[in-house]
């Protein structure tokens, strides 16, 4: 991502709690008036429960989860106060502030649970959607992606539809990913208007990719050209690849993550292969694993990160082939390990990139540091109980 973010939308509930999944339908005897939810978008959503029980109810929990999450799903647990009674009329509000916020478009399952008398009661588990009430929302649907938009024509979306389909149909061409299931782009008329669906966010946010909601938020305006459909293809590549490489034991690094979605976007604007000649002009390139964490913040700097990772990319996809991209994706699904899922795929991890990568482009291999010489008295390799090898990083 560039001129727009990426946030893996983690969902960080105070208290929650993993719970065994409940009943789906309500026990005989429980007579539920009303079960109803209301958004005040976006700081607060209100559960409100009016129902009578043939016993005394002395606890109540609210059970909710939101989207789904390739490592099981985490079922958290509210508890409003209650007098026990066998009429209840029970509320609990979700302060979203204090929570981190939902993206657009994601849906929140719940179900109340009432315990007393030696029973538990459940009602039916609902969903609810969480949605941007300001506008007037439409929506057209391609083969992989839905698009929801509320300033320009129908020939607008069509185009962003069509940008979305074309750019899926590259990712799938370079690394054999496709969406798991439809993705649903909402397409804001400005990113002043997306960023007001926001609790907490950037100033200079223009783009939001939502994996585990299979989302994509935009700020697009009819009329914004190029820069648009870059971005548009940025942001969905990030939610296929995330899909594509899900894993429990970690995600994929920086370099792979941006790179693929740079080199979805097609070709690589002039200003970033500038910054990436004259970075090789130089030899000042970056370390591979350097990339794999968080990119620099400096502009010069960021700009020849989003680049490199690109040409980094571009030498795996064009030189070993698009099915080796595929069957790393499936190492990595399997360790989590972006190391040993280069060295299975590759025979090399990512210093080894980081070497074939620069001979690739007339650089000599990266010259490794020095180890510091032991202390005296140190015993010398292979011997005493312990022997170590120091690996350095690229």
């Amino acid at each position: 991502m560039r001129a727009t973010l990426t946030l893996a939308a983690c969902l960080i509930l105070a208290g929650a709690v993993a719970l065994p999944a409940a009943p789906t339908t309500a026990q005989e005897g429980l007579n539920v008036r009303a079960n109803t939810t209301a958004l005040d978008f976006p700081g607060t959503l209100t559960f409100h429960l009016e129902a009578s029980a043939p016993v005394l109810i002395e606890k109540a929990e609210l059970r909710y989860r939101v989207g789904d999450s390739a490592c099981g799903q985490v079922t958290a647990a509210a508890f409003p106060t209650l007098t026990p009674g066998a009429d209840q009329s029970l509320t609990w509000v979700w302060d979203l502030r204090e929570r981190g916020g939902l993206p657009v478009g994601a849906q929140l399952t719940y179900q109340w649970v009432l315990t007393g008398g030696g029973r538990t009661l459940t009602t039916p588990e609902r969903t609810f959607t969480y949605e941007d009430s300001r506008f007037d929302w439409r929506s057209i649907e391609g083969t992989h992606v839905a698009i929801q938009w509320y300033q320009g024509d129908a020939a607008f979306a069509q185009g962003l539809r069509a940008t979305a389909e074309a750019g899926i149909a590259r990712l799938e061409a370079s690394t054999g990913a496709l969406p798991a299931r439809q993705v649903r782009i909402r397409v804001y008329a400005s990113a002043e208007a997306m960023r007001g669906a926001f609790v907490f966010g950037p100033e200079w946010v223009g783009g939001v990719a939502y994996p585990e909601h299979s989302l994509v938020s935009l700020g697009i305006a009819p009329g914004d050209g190029e820069w648009a459909e870059r971005a548009l293809v940025h942001e969905l590549s990030h939610v296929v690849v995330a899909q594509a490489t899900a894993s429990c034991g970690g995600a994929i690094p920086a370099w792979l993550n941006e790179g693929l979605a740079v080199y979805a976007e097609g070709l690589l604007e002039d200003v970033f292969t500038e910054a990436l000649e004259e970075a090789i002009a130089a030899d000042r390139a970056f370390g591979v694993r350097s990339l794999a964490g968080a990119f620099p913040y400096g502009r010069a700097d960021a700009t020849l990160a989003y680049a490199q990772s690109h040409d980094l990319v571009r030498f795996l996809i064009e030189t070993h082939g698009p099915e080796r991209m595929d069957a790393l994706f499936a190492a990595f699904r399997q360790s989590g390990a972006i190391d040993r899922a280069l060295m299975q795929t590759y025979g090399f991890d990512q210093r080894g990139l980081d070497e074939a990568w620069r001979i690739s482009r007339g650089l000599a291999p990266r010259a490794l540091p020095t180890p510091p010489p032991p202390p005296p008295g140190a015993p010398g390799p292979g011997r005493g109980p312990l022997s170590r090898s120091v690996v350095w990083a690229a």
